[in-house]
């Protein structure tokens, strides 16, 4: 395997320079016009920086994703480190102090050339040769760094922490896809995330690596579920990654005349959140699309299990499974005294090998507390993820929930994931979400639930059902209908809006 990512783009040019690689509404690059101004716009960065940027952090500020992306590629030319930032927030959230070696920041707003604490290019949007070009003893010939990205996410604290990648973490994860999707130069990705994600990395560069089309949708394509699979449409896509509630409320809109026939869809990645069966039981009936159930962090260069949804799955679980480790990874289920559990038994998911981020930039303490060398992986050093994951009989992994949101009632610990994985097991309960709440009279149990649209079910008929299910301690004290449960950014259930009492229908 090659360890160089720009090495792998210029042997794509070289075998496929009159293809198309890149193409947005109707503008479009060929791999050789697209080397080209990677070219350009490298040495254009490096004259306005004023320093060669190789294993410098380069924060992408920008709105536009075409230039995003591009910006990106010109930085990994020159051997920079990229830093992509989501242009909808504002640059304050970002830790960008603890990054001690910007060259500078990148960005086609206007507003932040007075404003940043950084030195601030403003990225043209065209690029050509009428550029004043770098001079040659500033240009990194070889295109060469240890570490690629460095991705910016809230996890689950709410605070924004600098995640940094390792080149051959984030190629050995590009490839895995590469593999797992059979991706070729007849495929075309659909790009639809923002580039702040890390998910992103691998639709940006896994068809330019095999000589294939990455098809970069506008804001207006984007702008809802519906107009995303209309996009993939009508630009012939071939594979198409997004995230569980996206698919879902596509479900909702597609129907009747306004049903798509996606024709050109051969693989969809859902990632980001937990998977269920009432999603890909009525997209399977509907479509012959091979759907994969994707799983990863940014601490571990993004998805590190596939799994693979037969079509017959959604009949015998509401959870899908989170799958089969790709390659060159390692991984173990711990209890809490990190010793391996038992054979089908719940633990926390370690994960060690070659997609592993050295840590944190600028925080040795978090760094330390989930970097660790673990016994049970010999002595390697591993990513605890605090997810709970069991493996099945058959090999792959089910995942339980989060380690950290565990509640204690009465002296009983419980995973609030296992009473919300039980109540989505009712197939009219479109999803859940469960939280510790307090009163007079003690601590007790609070579940919410969302229905699908046009059904009804009474919060007694759960608690009857969860009754039979669950041990009396797992009950919930209040089941409340809701009309949304919202997400962070990565994917995870905000619990803390639903702390303040509600006054809608409850059952005690």
């Amino acid at each position: 395997m090659d360890k160089n990512i720009f090495s792998l783009i210029e042997k794509s040019v070289k075998n496929n320079p009159i293809t198309i690689a890149l193409t947005h509404g109707t503008e479009s690059f060929t791999y050789q016009e697209l080397l080209i101004v990677i070219r350009n716009l490298s040495s254009y960065i490096t004259k306005h920086a004023g320093v060669a940027i190789k294993d410098k952090y380069i924060p992408i500020y920008i709105s536009s994703p075409v230039q995003a992306i591009i910006t990106q590629l010109a930085i990994l030319h020159g051997g920079g480190i990229c830093v992509p930032l989501d242009s909808d927030t504002p640059l304050s959230y970002y830790p960008l102090n603890k990054l001690n070696n910007i060259a500078c920041i990148l960005t086609d707003k206007e507003e932040l050339l007075h404003e940043a604490p950084y030195p601030v290019i403003q990225v043209p949007k065209t690029i050509d040769n009428n550029l004043t070009f770098a001079p040659e003893s500033l240009l990194d010939t070889h295109h060469f760094a240890e570490h690629t990205h460095c991705i910016m996410t809230s996890g689950t604290t709410g605070t924004s922490k600098a995640v940094l990648l390792k080149q051959e973490g984030v190629i050995n994860q590009i490839f895995a896809k590469i593999k797992l999707l059979n991706i070729t130069n007849n495929d075309k990705v659909c790009f639809s995330m923002k580039t702040s994600f890390v998910a992103s990395i691998w639709q940006i560069y896994a068809p330019l690596f095999v000589g294939g089309t990455l098809v970069v949708l506008s804001k207006e394509e984007k702008s809802n579920p519906y107009s995303i699979f209309k996009a993939a449409q009508k630009t012939e896509s071939t594979i198409l990654c997004t995230v569980p509630s996206v698919m879902r409320t596509f479900l909702s809109l597609n129907t009747g005349t306004r049903q798509l026939p996606l024709r050109s869809l051969t693989n969809i990645v859902l990632t980001g959140e937990s998977l269920s069966a009432s999603i890909v039981k009525p997209f399977y009936e509907k479509y012959d699309i091979q759907l994969i159930n994707a799983y990863g962090q940014s601490e571990c260069s993004d998805d590190t299990f596939h799994y693979v949804v037969p079509k017959d799955f959604a009949s015998e679980s509401s959870s899908i499974p989170i799958g089969y480790p790709i390659e060159n990874i390692t991984y173990a289920i711990v209890d809490g005294s990190g010793q391996p559990v038992k054979a089908g038994e719940i633990g926390e998911l370690y994960i060690a090998g070659l997609c592993l981020s050295p840590g944190y930039i600028g925080d040795k303490t978090l760094t330390k507390s989930v970097f660790n060398k673990t016994a049970a992986l010999n002595g390697d050093i591993a990513f605890s993820t605090g997810d709970l994951v069991s493996q099945s009989k058959e090999g792959y992994l089910i995942c339980h929930g989060r380690k950290d949101n565990q509640i204690k009632i009465n002296g009983n610990r419980i995973e609030p994931e296992a009473i919300e994985f039980c109540c989505m097991k009712i197939h009219e309960i479109e999803d859940a979400l469960v939280i510790k709440k307090e009163s007079q009279a003690g601590e007790y149990i609070s579940l919410y639930y969302v229905i699908k649209e046009g059904i009804a079910v009474e919060p007694k008929y759960i608690k009857r059902y969860l009754s039979k299910q669950l041990p009396a301690y797992m009950l919930p004290s209040e089941i409340v209908k809701i009309d949304k449960i919202y997400f962070n950014s990565n994917g995870k259930k905000i619990r803390k809006v639903y702390a303040k009492e509600c006054k809608t229908e409850i059952e005690h």
